[in-house]
This record gives structure tokens, C-alpha cells and sequence, in this order.
């Protein structure tokens, strides 16, 4: 029940109130919430604070309006954190989401590439890349390239890579990734999907896709630069603004 003597506006009320249920599995992703009626007598509250809640809980991405049907609880999206290196595989799991990849390409690349000088190669060492597509519940969120020097990190080329690479190098070489490091760059940006990413996801071409290109360090030295295609419906970036100089 709501608490009519607390500070706390009743529309944010409501709202913590839906949002526990969808966080806990109660209302379950795309399925139709009750309407506004329905809640109005559920919360004993005005068809204003219905809305201001519901509206809220759009904006965080937890309900999603579709034209003539109704509204609905969204897919959980993939929280990644901008300044702080977190693996796909830990953020699908926060997010109580099966991680999975699909090895597309294991490859070595030599001659002259735009990662060459970022990531600091002798002039006789090649690239490794790896492209993998990279699921949520079996489902394609996310087109991950990664560039690694091959003289370092070659023995990824007969690694197992539909798990964590994050891993792997953990348990190799004992470097965590996920550590906080200030050398680490990033640079997000969106693009529309096009025609071969929406295939690629199974949507349409107009639909939202951040790009997101890193370059990850360890111990003062680059250990990959990346780029990654992210599905923008399935996806949230988190700044932390104690991490922004």
C-alpha cells in the first residue's frame, strides 16, 4: 500500500511499486500492463499519478508504448558502464540475462590497420581480431570487434572464445580488465542500423545502434582497442561522474 504521510510523491510511489514487480519477475518482459484504470483502483490514486508513473517508468526504459495496443514491460536492457570496463558476460549477468557468443571471424590481419599505432605494435607484429556476435537469452545484441597484438595475445587464436575473453585472460595471464583504469578511452556514439545491422538483429534499418570504440590498458600498456555495434533498444550507458576529470 501507499503511504499518503510520506514526502515521497505519490507518482514515485506507484512507480517503485511496478518497477518491483518487473525487477522481481511479477510482470514478466512483453506482457501488457494493466491499464490505467486498472491501476487507479489497484493504488487508489488519481489517473494523473497513474501516468506520471507509467511515464517514468518509459523513460527508464522499463515499460514501452506501442501505438494502438497498449503498454508493455520492455526486454531488460544491458547496463554498461562508461568509465569502468565491465565484460558483456558480467553485465548479462547483473541483469539476470544468459550471456552467449558466436565466434564470426578468428583471424590474423597483417600489413598497416588503424589499430596498429593505438594499441603500440613492434613493426614486425600483427593483429589478431576477433568478431563475435554476442547474445542476451539467445537472443543478438551486440557485434563485438577486438584487436589484440599477436606477439601478446596470439594464443586467443586457440582459446574457446563463446565464453568471457575477459576470463581467459584472467585465468592466463592473471590481468583483470575489469579494474578501474583512467588510461582507458572511450567513445560512444549512434548510428542507425542500416540494412545490415537490422538483419543482423532482426530489426528495422532505422532503428538506433550505439557504437561504442574502446581502448583498454593494463599495467601502462594497451591490451585491445575495440568496437562494438549495440542494439540501442537493448542497451544503456551508466557515467560516473566522479570517474569525468
Amino acid at each position: 500500500m501507499l503511504n499518503q504521510n510520506s514526502t515521497i510523491p505519490l507518482y514515485e510511489q506507484v512507480k517503485e511499486s511496478i518497477k518491483q514487480k518487473i525487477e522481481q519477475k511479477e510482470w514478466k518482459e512483453n506482457t501488457k500492463v494493466p491499464s490505467e484504470t486498472e491501476l487507479m483502483k489497484r493504488y487508489e490514486v488519481s489517473r494523473v499519478t497513474v501516468r506520471n508513473a507509467l511515464a517514468l517508468l518509459v523513460e527508464e526504459g522499463y515499460l514501452e508504448k506501442k501505438q494502438g495496443i497498449g503498454t508493455f514491460v520492455s526486454r531488460p536492457r544491458i547496463k554498461k558502464i562508461i568509465f569502468h570496463r565491465s565484460s558483456f558476460t558480467q553485465s548479462c549477468e547483473k541483469g539476470g540475462l544468459k550471456p552467449s557468443a558466436q565466434v564470426l571471424k578468428k583471424e590474423v590481419i597483417d600489413g598497416k590497420n588503424l589499430y596498429r599505432k593505438s594499441l603500440q605494435l613492434a613493426q614486425d607484429d600483427k593483429l589478431v581480431h576477433i568478431e563475435r556476435l554476442r547474445m542476451a537469452d539467445d537472443e543478438p545484441v551486440s557485434l563485438e570487434h577486438m584487436y589484440f597484438s599477436y606477439q601478446e595475445y596470439g594464443f586467443l587464436l586457440w582459446e574457446d572464445l563463446e565464453g568471457s575473453v575477459y576470463a581467459i585472460m584472467k585465468k592466463r595471464l592473471g590481468i583483470d580488465l575489469t579494474e578501474k583504469n583512467r588510461e582507458n578511452r572511450n567513445i560512444l556514439s549512434v548510428e542507425k542500423a542500416g540494412a545490415r545491422f537490422g538483419k543482423l538483429f532482426g530489426v528495422s534499418s532505422s532503428e538506433p545502434v550505439f557504437v561504442m570504440e574502446t581502448l583498454v590498458y593494463h599495467g601502462g600498456k594497451p591490451v585491445y582497442a575495440g568496437k562494438d555495434y549495440c542494439l540501442g533498444s537493448r542497451f544503456c550507458y551508466e557515467v560516473n561522474s566522479t570517474d569525468v576529470e
